[in-house]
């Protein structure tokens, strides 16, 4: 998960983000399934990789500090590798991930959102920070990029109209491919001021058959959902943030 879009003023506070992580991947057969699940987030966990301006908060995670421009990210140790062609037939990987996160912030305007992406390894915090590219790409590349192959789920708090979709000018859920430019988006009001913090679960699932990459959102009026057609032939082994 990855949060660098705070370059406003008064950028929103994470905290439990994510509280709860229940990802469960399906590797090809030759290979062992990947699965793990942690129901609180503590600095001695393993396996788990911290980056930025990460801050632990007894069980829960704090990805940014209440600072302009800042990032935070948080990724599995371990590779997946989406397809294998050893057999002269490609098989491709399935895979689910479930995560829990809250905004929370008590000024006026919020920062730019958080990514769940897919990205092959190794794949570091895009400098300079640039907010409407979540820490992803760099500048010249959130139009575009032909460098860096990724693959995010966005949850959008800042309305930027140089990439985000035409007449929503709100919070959003997007998918994107290798640009901020969402293919695929649905609106979303976040709830920054309420306390406790709202509490937001997502679940992102890849259906190798269908090629289609899937986004269940809930705790917004009824749920929305999102889906699109994502080739994983180019990305053969991706490091990920659930």
């Amino acid at each position: 998960m990855s949060i660098p879009r705070l370059q406003k003023l008064n950028p929103c506070t994470l905290s439990r983000c994510p509280n709860e992580i229940n990802p469960t991947v399906t590797i090809i057969p030759s290979s062992s399934p990947l699965q793990f699940d942690y129901p609180t987030i503590e600095i001695t966990k393993p396996n788990l990789t911290a980056t930025g301006n990460i801050t632990y908060l007894m069980s829960e995670l704090q990805l940014t500090r209440n600072e302009i421009n800042n990032t935070g990210r948080h990724t599995y140790f371990q590779a997946l590798y989406l397809w294998d062609n050893s057999t002269g037939t490609y098989i491709v990987a399935n895979f689910t991930t479930k995560f829990s996160f809250t905004f929370y912030f008590d000024d006026v305007k919020p920062g730019d959102g958080i990514a769940f992406f897919l990205a092959q390894p190794p794949f570091d915090i895009a400098r300079p920070i640039y907010g409407p590219a979540f820490g992803l790409l760099r500048p010249r590349q959130a139009t575009f990029s032909e460098e860096d192959i990724v693959v995010a789920v966005e949850f959008d708090t800042f309305y930027n109209p140089f990439f985000d979709p035409p007449n929503y000018f709100q919070q959003h859920v997007g998918i994107d491919v290798n640009s901020m430019m969402s293919r695929e988006a649905t609106p979303w009001f976040c709830e920054f001021r309420s306390w406790p913090p709202k509490v937001y679960n997502a679940t992102i699932n890849y259906n190798s058959s269908s090629k289609r990459l899937s986004v269940v959102f809930m705790e917004y009026q009824d749920g929305v959902a999102l889906s699109v057609v994502v080739l994983a032939r180019r990305m053969r082994k991706v490091c990920f943030a659930p």
